[in-house]
């Protein structure tokens, strides 16, 4: 088994990422377009989760500039894509102790970054963990929006 504090890292990353794949479903619920119910919404892919807030928040903001909306959604996809560097990452054994690797997506459109093995370090989960913080924080900001305007 690895050491403690990168099998708590670990732990801490999935849930502090679930929870807050749980937040964005509770955004989305507040969508007047939305068709799905919570529970289906469960079962949704977090990337199209993200596709589906990433929408409702340019159309609630009226944000139309297609850089602006990009960006928005390529912070959440980020961490979607981080995430499941972790979940699909597989048990290697390095200097006599047993850790995580994982590799960039097969499909991605620059090949020279197709297939990179790269190690799930303590930092790397450290970061994430922070980066979902503070996504949190701006989804929190929007949830405050929706409230002060009776959208939510």
């Amino acid at each position: 088994m690895p050491d403690d504090d990168y099998v708590y890292l670990l732990g801490a990353s999935l849930f502090v990422f679930n929870r807050f794949n749980q937040f964005m479903i509770d955004l989305l619920r507040h969508d007047p377009n939305a068709v799905k119910t919570w529970y289906e919404l469960m079962d949704t892919p977090s990337k199209t989760i993200v596709n589906r807030l990433d929408a409702f928040i340019c159309r609630t903001y009226g944000v139309k500039d297609k850089e602006k909306k990009e960006h928005a959604a390529n912070e959440l996809i980020n961490l979607v894509e981080r995430r499941n560097r972790i979940v699909h990452a597989f048990a290697v054994t390095d200097k006599g102790k047993q850790v995580l690797r994982t590799k960039t997506r097969h499909n991605l459109p620059d090949p020279e970054k197709r297939d990179q093995q790269f190690p799930v370090t303590r930092e790397f989960m450290r970061d994430f963990i922070s980066d979902v913080k503070d996504m949190d924080y701006k989804l929190n900001d929007f949830r405050e929006y929706l409230r002060s305007h009776h959208l939510g």
